[in-house]
């Protein structure tokens, strides 16, 4: 859930700043895939929720930007726990989605399961991610719902976390897999899009990979650019919003 991720990166922060007693230490955000979500949404909150706050700089990749885009990929899908457990774990932060009534035995008993499971286990539903168990699994199947994720209540809460509806803290190094399986490319650059016209700088790139390669390939962009954006100099050349138009993910 955004705000509670945004809120624990920025409380952290301060945290962090009060220890060292350095309040005007620059600070450079950066996290991928789940972390990239509290990472943008911390940058997004930052300027009201912790303008005391300098941020300078901002990296992410890999990021889900849109739940609801992510989660139709993913169901159904070899890594359907991932999928799963994000649906639970929303569910948490807006009681409004009851799974009391969204969940049928079968589901319930997931539920329980995965609420004592790392991500190596969500990911298979056992306790050796080595053999089957929640791959190409369904929702449907253990919901009492044909369609659970079109539900009212579960639909207002994958818009209200919804990334670049906002501007951010600071300007943006974005980077995301070209033939990434578990988070669309394309979904990526509507994210960035949006945040374009809400006037973000923003240098990103289509990393050659999947979704961990490109987490180990672009770690150097990602830290010279926070560096440089930290020390006031060109941060590293790359395309824009300008080129975005025209670049189809696929």
């Amino acid at each position: 859930a955004g705000h509670q991720a945004g809120h624990a990166v920025l409380d952290g922060l301060r945290a962090a700043q009060t220890l060292l007693g350095r309040a005007d230490t620059p600070i450079g955000l950066w996290g991928y895939s789940g972390g990239g979500f509290a990472t943008l949404w911390a940058a997004q909150m930052a300027t009201d929720y912790a303008p005391e706050l300098a941020v300078t700089g901002i990296a992410a990749g890999g990021v889900p930007g849109d739940l609801d885009v992510v989660a139709r990929h993913l169901d159904g899908h070899a890594f359907a726990g991932i999928y799963f457990q994000a649906f639970f774990g929303l569910a948490n932060a807006y009681p409004s989605i009851d799974l009391d009534k969204l969940l049928n035995e079968r589901g319930e008993n997931v539920r329980q399961r995965l609420s004592h499971s790392c991500l190596g286990q969500l990911l298979s539903g056992v306790r050796d991610p080595l053999l089957s168990g929640l791959s190409f699994a369904s929702f449907a199947d253990y919901s009492t719902q044909d369609a659970p994720r079109d539900t009212p209540a579960v639909q207002a809460a994958l818009a209200a976390n919804r990334l670049g509806e906002a501007p951010l803290a600071a300007p943006l190094y974005y980077y995301h897999g070209r033939i990434d399986p578990i988070i669309g490319r394309d979904q990526a650059r509507k994210m960035l899009l949006r945040y374009c016209g809400r006037g973000v700088s923003l240098t990103y790139d289509w990393a050659l990979g999947e979704h961990i390669l490109a987490a180990l390939t672009q770690a150097d962009d990602a830290l010279a650019y926070l560096n440089a954006q930290a020390d006031g100099l060109k941060a590293i050349a790359g395309p824009g919003c300008k080129d975005l138009e025209g670049d189809g993910s696929g």
